[in-house]
């Protein structure tokens, strides 16, 4: 209905229940009930122009779903794939890290008997005199020394001794 001496507005009716229900929500949206009446109706112009952008629960396509669904599911499996060959690529770690150790280890037992032939004659040395003599890297001559049933700490030089 158009107001004759203000042409410009439209007046719309609501039943009592109505009215307490859009002074309600509107109070809880802290606008005026014209403003909140305004925005609804606005609000429902936009979804009737761009249906698009706005969706409710009917709103989803089933096959918009489906293929979610099966993006997620594929994601799922790709993801999958990857921990297990993250866990064999481990596992081979593993494994290379064992067979370097057994293929360093006579290395390292040629070292251990210089090293003790060195004791023998000097009695105790400290690390920098067993490199400078020895010409081994400081790493393969803490993991020789770590052998505790054949050296042992000089405690009075600080030193390395063979184990008594």
């Amino acid at each position: 209905m158009v107001n004759v001496n203000r042409p410009n507005l439209i007046h719309v009716g609501f039943t009592k229940e109505e009215k307490e229900d859009i002074i309600k929500y509107s109070g809880e949206t802290n606008m005026k009930i014209t403003e909140f009446i305004r925005e609804a109706i606005f609000d429902k112009i936009r979804k009737i122009k761009n249906p698009e952008l706005f969706t409710t629960q009917k709103g989803y396509e089933s096959n918009d779903i489906k293929q979610v669904l099966s993006m997620v599911t594929e994601n799922k499996e790709d993801v999958k794939k990857a921990l297990e060959q993250l866990d064999s690529l481990i596992k081979i770690k593993g494994t290379l890290n064992g067979l370097s150790t057994m293929v360093h280890k006579p290395d390292l037992m040629e070292k251990e008997l210089a090293i003790v032939e060195l004791l023998k004659v000097h009695t105790s040395l400290k690390i920098q005199k067993i490199i400078e003599l020895t010409g081994y890297s400081k790493e393969n001559i803490y993991d020789i020394i770590s052998n505790d049933k054949v050296f042992s700490i000089d405690i009075k030089s600080g030193g390395i001794k063979l184990h008594e």
